[in-house]
């Protein structure tokens, strides 16, 4: 588990570096009858749970292979099978909740309150719950509580600690991948936060919260002076612009994926809610607007476009968290040696460039997906590829399912989504938001056939607009 849930191979993943020491000190003062406070035992319990659902998708995953073979032509429902460990992990993951309600609400200042990292652990696990279930419509929820609890403690801190540091990467990821599937209600922003569940406020003071739409971008859309304009000099920064500022020299070592390409996806993001935003305003053009927010989208689009990866050198540098590469793998990368590195994550890197181009035209620029082909074959033979890489030299790690959602929903041909209903089922052991991604895929696809003529105008968003779907795609 302490590997499988670590997103690069590594000799110290995340979860050993944090989550393991915690679990055996919260067993520990449990064992020992020692005071225990409520966060603690919100993170045991929802480590509990994602132990049991994982276990839950080996039984019935073993099960189905021994009593028949998997249909090449839809996507898995066997993993939605109710089994003993299911049952157990959903109790573990109910108590993990009440828990995690009783630190919020007694534990999150005054003299009693717990410890930063335990609060944030628990409510990032509780996401990585959603993405072990399928079931991802709290995951919103449990990232705005994270980032709220970031901003009234963890920006507080002048010297954060490398184990906090980590914990804020770990937000980073997915917070960025989160919000740029998330599709805001057609409505105002004075709107917005009636529209958002009740419980993604619940036990912290609304008033130390932005509107909900620019919680991870600036009041003005977040990303850098270039490509987004600012109301006044010297105006602060957004807080996934600080965390970055502050932390992202180690986020490649943690997900082999280059801090610059999550920037530019949070920059792009931004700039699609700042246009939705606009129009459900005001439909009608508004010059002023149109002139910025032209301009914007160029810089922006020639930072996407020129976007290049050279890999970070592992092993030397401050940068450098998590220790050597894992000599638990076959293929171990000796210590300031980035050919092997660079061979197998230059696939997934590739795959997330070409995904960020076909989410910037078609948000940005509105392409139709016939023009998107080159880009969605690209991005699915650098999936297949990264795939075959991780198998030759047995790494375990799981892949992140964006790409591979934003260049599904755009496959045309036959033949591709063949190939990303492959990818679903294989690139996604273990983690059942593959399987409900990969269902929202498949509907789409039918619902763009039903359409007829029309089928340009069936998009995701207006598909997770309709249907109300929240997806985590990390």
């Amino acid at each position: 588990m302490l590997f499988f849930h670590s997103p690069f191979p590594s000799h110290k993943p995340p979860w050993k570096i944090m989550h393991h020491p915690s679990v055996l000190e919260t067993t520990t003062a449990l064992l020992v009858a020692a005071p225990v406070k409520h966060a603690q035992l919100a993170l045991l319990y929802a480590i509990l749970a994602i132990s049991s659902f994982h276990i839950d998708w080996c039984t019935v995953s073993n099960q189905k292979f021994q009593s028949q073979s998997q249909s090449r032509n839809s996507f898995d429902q066997t993993n939605n099978t109710r089994s003993y460990w299911w049952n157990i992990g959903e109790q573990f993951e109910r108590d993990a909740k009440l828990q995690l309600q009783l630190a919020l609400k007694n534990e999150f200042t005054g003299p009693a309150k717990a410890k930063y990292k335990h609060i944030l652990m628990a409510l990032l696990c509780m996401v990585t719950i959603c993405a072990s279930t399928g079931r991802m419509d709290d995951a919103r929820c449990f990232l705005l509580d994270a980032e709220r609890v970031i901003r009234l403690r963890g920006l507080l801190k002048p010297q954060p600690s490398k184990k906090v540091r980590l914990l804020h990467n770990i937000f980073l990821y997915n917070r960025i991948i989160e919000e740029s599937t998330f599709c805001y209600p057609a409505m105002g922003r004075s709107e917005l936060s009636s529209a958002i569940e009740p419980n993604t406020q619940p036990f912290l003071p609304a008033n130390d919260v932005v509107d909900p739409a620019l919680l991870s971008h600036g009041r003005e859309g977040g990303g850098n002076s270039s490509v987004h304009d600012r109301s006044a000099a010297g105006a602060d920064l957004s807080l996934s612009e600080r965390l970055i500022a502050n932390d992202g020299a180690w986020f490649e070592t943690i997900y082999g994926i280059p801090m610059t390409l999550m920037h530019l996806i949070s920059q792009t993001t931004s700039l699609v809610h700042e246009a939705d935003n606009q129009h459900s305003i005001s439909p009608s053009a508004d010059l002023h607007f149109m002139a910025s927010f032209t301009r914007r989208a160029h810089t922006l689009e020639d930072l996407v476009c020129g976007f290049r990866w050279e890999p970070t050198q592992v092993g030397h540098g401050e940068g450098h968290i998590l220790a050597e590469p894992a000599a638990q793998f076959q293929t171990a990368y000796p210590v300031g040696d980035t050919s092997a590195y660079s061979n197998v994550m230059r696939h997934l890197v590739s795959a997330m460039h070409q995904g960020l181009l076909i989410f910037f035209y078609r948000r940005i620029r509105n392409l139709n997906s016939y023009a998107l082909q080159p880009f969605v074959k690209r991005t699915i033979s650098d999936l297949c590829a990264f795939q075959s890489a991780k198998d030759k030299n047995d790494i375990v790690t799981p892949v992140i399912c964006w790409p591979g959602f934003i260049a599904g929903t755009e496959a045309l041909e036959e033949e591709d989504r063949q190939q990303f209903r492959q990818w679903f089922r294989q690139s996604g052991r273990g983690w059942r938001n593959f399987d409900t991604i990969g269902e929202m895929v498949e509907n789409l696809w039918k619902a763009k056939e039903q359409s007829g003529s029309r089928a340009s105008e069936v998009t995701w968003e207006h598909f997770s607009r309709k249907y109300q779907t929240s997806i985590i795609a990390t």
